[in-house]
């Protein structure tokens, strides 16, 4: 697992809107011989690629699982996950999953020092098509249980 000295600044000002990321989606229309070699290859399909944890209260830890299955035709592993901030914390398994086999890549956000609408990302590397995948994590931190 990756330790980031990453600083979390106050984010109550950043947007939340939704993010719409395309996990493994590969387009094997084509008739080029890279298109076979990347089809071979681990496919990350998850159940949601985002989760808002709504109203937590400053200070609080929140965990979160995001299932994916490997929908590709070799054994996917998970090289490295890294969270936007100090304060946002993934951990997985380095086991391959086979094709067709299931996992859960598991992030715990600390709201501590933080408040207002915060939206922070989880970058994945993989040895799948494609490499490199992102999760998000959304909430509105309340101040002495009072939006701010």
């Amino acid at each position: 697992m990756c330790a980031c000295l990453v600083s979390c600044a106050n984010n109550e000002n950043q947007s939340s809107k939704s993010t719409n990321t395309q996990i493994g989606v590969t387009d094997v229309s084509s008739n080029d011989s890279t298109s076979s070699v990347q089809v071979s290859k681990g496919i990350m399909k998850f159940k949601e690629t985002s989760y808002d944890f709504g109203n937590i209260i400053q200070g609080e830890k929140v965990l979160h699982s995001f299932k994916y299955q490997n929908v590709g035709k070799s054994p996917l592993r998970i090289k490295q996950a890294i969270g936007s901030c100090g304060c946002t914390i993934p951990s997985y398994s380095q086991d391959l999953v086979e094709p067709t086999g299931y996992n859960e890549i598991h992030v715990e956000f600390d709201s501590d020092g933080l408040s207002g609408e915060i939206e922070k990302t989880i970058t994945l590397y993989t040895n799948g098509n494609p490499n490199i995948n992102q999760l998000v994590i959304k909430a509105t931190i309340l101040v002495n249980n009072q939006k701010i």
